[in-house]
């Protein structure tokens, strides 16, 4: 397989192409009224955040150029969390503690061919990351082998760290704020961020993918979400820019972007918006790995962006040390409105009693589907270092994933499943096998 030159330079035409229509017709529609003010642009979803009066509402809604108006409200997000008791410190940890989901999927025999996923980049979009953690501190883009740390660029060294964007723009959480707002450096203000993106990149055998760097952008305040702060986070991957917002650099992209959330539209997302959103990510080369979603275990429970989008590989959770279906792992089918059924999610991976790093120096056993989501980014990071002609090719990793898990069956009935449907409702097309798919690529 070979990647041809707009492969290789799609993310300039991409992140070109949407600036350029963003800065068009819409937004002149939208100047020409009085009594709107933009306050925020997302090119990436050719969508805006505006201050809109009540009266005005109507009419924009009428008009052939506006697909959908959203309120920007704050939602609670249910995200797994760890209790002060819960959590622990670990003294004298080394690789030869390395965690049993690690091994439950064979990551372990993966790196004794020497591959840790060098040379690429991770994005975590959540609650922000606490980058000075022992496990993470090395694997952070911002900071470079002399030591040197610097979460920014200048515009007389272009190509230097992109590495940072914090999306909250105003405090919606309550009580005491750990994060300042538009926070200049990385922060965690709960901890499910440093979580999920040690088990991408965390050393010392908690992490899928230890020799890959990381980036971060905070999309939530103390738990507590905003479809504006999500839009921001997806904005800033397709093309990191100063922490001013400045200078739009698509080269220095991720290879894979992490999502352990959910935005509904009950909560008032804006499911148009991120459609697009993650069509354009997926254009750029972009791989999306997204928690399925931990509303089961009920069938047709996967019900929220970007979960939800075929165009993302969405992740189900497993039980510990074994292959039977989380309780709480979110079932397919997508039934949108009647209008759209599909089969989600589509991979496994193990999501229950799950360590990683917590903030500010601790671990903790988590479980949920955004403990699930991890092994898949990092996994996807073994998967460009084994096969580097595949990088930015989103269909080739999705395939090779999907066609090399190991099959598992379900009885639960969800949709139009039976007992030897693969993929299914439940497990997708079943447990990861990385091992298989960097054999397959290999092959190619």
């Amino acid at each position: 397989m070979k990647l041809n030159d707009i492969d290789v330079n799609r993310e300039y035409y991409v992140q070109s192409g949407l600036f350029h229509s963003h800065q068009g017709q819409y937004a002149k529609f939208l100047q020409s009224f009085d009594d709107v003010q933009i306050v925020k642009r997302f090119p990436i979803s050719n969508s805006v955040l505006a201050s809109v009066p009540i009266h005005r509402i109507l009419s924009l809604s009428q008009h052939e150029q506006v697909l959908e108006i959203v309120p920007d409200k704050s939602f609670h997000v249910n995200l797994p969390r760890a209790t002060k008791s819960e959590q622990k410190i670990l003294k004298n940890f080394s690789k030869a503690d390395t965690q049993w989901n690690i091994k439950y999927i064979g990551i372990d025999k993966v790196w004794k061919k020497g591959i840790e996923g060098k040379g690429h980049v991770f994005a975590s979009a959540d609650t922000g990351v606490e980058w000075r953690h022992p496990f993470l501190f090395r694997n952070y883009r911002g900071v470079e082998d002399n030591g040197v740390i610097n979460h920014n660029y200048s515009t007389l060294n272009y190509l230097f760290c992109i590495d940072w964007w914090d999306a909250v723009t105003e405090e919606i959480g309550k009580g005491p704020a750990k994060c300042s707002i538009k926070s200049s450096e990385p922060c965690d203000d709960n901890g499910h961020g440093t979580h999920t993106t040690s088990t991408v990149v965390g050393i010392n055998g908690i992490g899928v993918a230890p020799k890959s760097k990381f980036i971060a952008c905070r999309n939530m305040d103390r738990g507590l979400g905003k479809t504006s702060f999500y839009l921001s986070c997806l904005n800033f991957f397709l093309a990191p820019t100063n922490l001013n917002g400045d200078n739009p650099n698509p080269a220095k992209r991720p290879t894979v972007i992490g999502n352990s959330y959910g935005c509904p539209k009950s909560e008032g997302c804006a499911p148009n918006a991120f459609s697009r959103a993650v069509k354009a990510l997926k254009m750029a080369g972009i791989f999306m790995s997204v928690s399925a979603g931990n509303e089961g275990p009920k069938c047709e429970t996967i019900q929220a962006p970007p979960g939800f989008e075929p165009s993302v590989m969405s992740v189900g959770a497993t039980s510990f040390k074994s292959d039977l279906i989380a309780w709480f792992s979110s079932r397919g089918p997508v039934n949108l409105l009647g209008l759209h059924n599909y089969t989600k999610p589509d991979i496994s991976a193990p999501g229950v009693n799950i360590l990683a790093a917590y903030p500010p120096d601790r671990f903790a056993s988590l479980s949920g589907t955004s403990m699930a989501s991890p092994h898949i980014s990092g996994i996807i990071l073994l998967l460009v270092e084994a096969c580097p002609f595949i990088v930015w090719n989103v269909d080739a990793l999705s395939e090779i994933i999907k066609r090399t898990a190991k099959p598992l069956f379900t009885t639960e009935n969800c949709g139009s499943d039976t007992i030897k449907s693969v993929p299914n409702n439940v497990f997708g097309h079943g447990m990861v096998d990385p091992m298989k798919a960097i054999e397959f690529c290999q092959k190619m």
